[in-house]
C-alpha cells in the first residue's frame, strides 16, 4: 500500500510540475486596459510579445515575466505570441487576439468612430471614400464582418488580421480592404506574393475608376520600377494578360474566392491559364 501511495504522489507531482512548467512557457494570459492609454498585461510566465511603435510605425518584439505595462498615445497593436488562453478586456479594444496571425487592436477613441453600414472609421472625410470602393468591391464579394478603417497619418498601410485597416491613401484602402478576401478568407503561403499581387491589380482597377490622371501616373512608376514587386512590373503584367478587362479579373477573383481556402503562387499561375 505505501508503495502504491509513493508512486501516486510521485506521479501527481511530476503531474503538477509538468502542468505548471507548460503555464510558465506558454503562459494564461490577462489584458487589460486600465485607463486610455494604459494597458497591462498580467500573465503566469514567459511572455513574448509583437506589439506596435507609434513613432516609427514598426513592429517590437519584448520579453517578460508575469507581468507587463504599456503605454499608447493613439492606437496600439498587441500580439501575444506564446500564450495557451489570452483573456482580453477594455472599454477601445476593437478587435481581440483569436489567432497567432491575428492581434488585438486598441483605439483611444472607439467610443466615437463614424458608421456607413458594417464600416467603422474615425475620420468623416472617409465616408465617402469607404462608400466607394465598397461599391467596388463589391463586385467581388459583400463584407460580411465589421470592419475598422483608421487614418493615423503614418507611412505605411496595412491590415491588422482580421479586420482593423491602417490606411493613408484612397488607393491604399482599396488594396487592404482586398486582403479581407485575399489573404484572410483566402489564406496565402508565408512565400506567395499572389495575394497581394491581386489587392494591388484592385487599388489599380478602382484608381481607373475614380481618377484616370492618378491611375496613369501610378503606372508609370510601375512601369520605371518605382515600386518593388510584385507591386510594380508584374501588375502591368498581370493587366496586359487580361487586356485591362476589369469585368474578367472579378470573375477571376471571384472564382478563387468561391472555390480555395487557401492558395499558393503555383496554383494561382495554373487558374490563371484557365482565363
Amino acid at each position: 500500500m505505501k508503495v502504491n501511495t509513493f508512486k501516486f504522489n510521485k506521479l501527481y507531482f511530476f503531474l503538477c510540475l509538468s502542468i505548471a512548467i507548460f503555464f510558465l512557457l506558454c503562459p494564461i494570459t490577462y489584458t487589460i486596459e486600465v485607463s486610455h492609454g494604459q494597458i497591462k498585461i498580467f500573465s503566469t510566465g514567459y511572455t513574448t510579445i509583437l506589439y506596435f511603435d507609434e513613432i516609427t510605425s514598426n513592429f517590437d518584439f519584448d520579453r517578460f515575466f508575469f507581468y507587463k505595462n504599456i503605454a499608447f498615445n493613439d492606437i496600439e497593436i498587441l500580439n501575444i505570441i506564446n500564450s495557451s488562453i489570452k483573456i482580453q478586456q477594455g472599454e477601445n479594444l476593437i478587435q481581440k487576439q483569436k489567432s497567432n496571425s491575428s492581434a488585438m487592436v486598441f483605439y483611444k477613441d472607439a467610443n466615437n468612430l463614424f458608421n456607413f453600414e458594417n464600416y467603422h472609421y474615425n475620420k468623416k472625410w472617409l465616408e465617402g471614400n469607404i462608400k466607394d470602393v465598397s461599391t467596388f468591391l463589391n463586385n467581388i464579394d459583400s463584407m460580411k464582418d465589421d470592419q475598422y478603417i483608421l487614418y493615423l497619418g503614418s507611412n505605411r498601410s496595412f491590415q491588422i488580421l482580421p479586420n482593423v485597416y491602417i490606411v493613408n491613401s484612397i488607393k491604399d484602402l482599396a488594396h487592404e480592404l482586398s486582403h479581407y478576401y485575399f489573404g484572410y478568407q483566402v489564406k496565402a503561403d508565408t512565400d506567395s506574393y499572389w495575394h497581394e499581387l491581386l489587392c494591388e491589380v484592385n487599388s489599380m482597377l478602382f484608381l481607373r475608376s475614380i481618377s484616370k490622371y492618378r491611375y496613369l501616373n501610378d503606372l508609370e512608376l510601375k512601369t520605371i520600377g518605382f515600386y518593388y514587386e510584385p507591386y510594380g512590373k508584374k501588375v502591368i503584367e498581370f493587366l496586359e494578360h487580361f487586356n485591362y478587362d476589369q469585368k474578367k479579373i472579378f470573375q477571376l477573383e471571384r472564382y478563387i474566392l468561391n472555390n480555395y481556402k487557401s492558395l499558393d503562387d503555383d496554383e494561382f499561375k495554373n487558374i490563371i491559364k484557365m482565363f
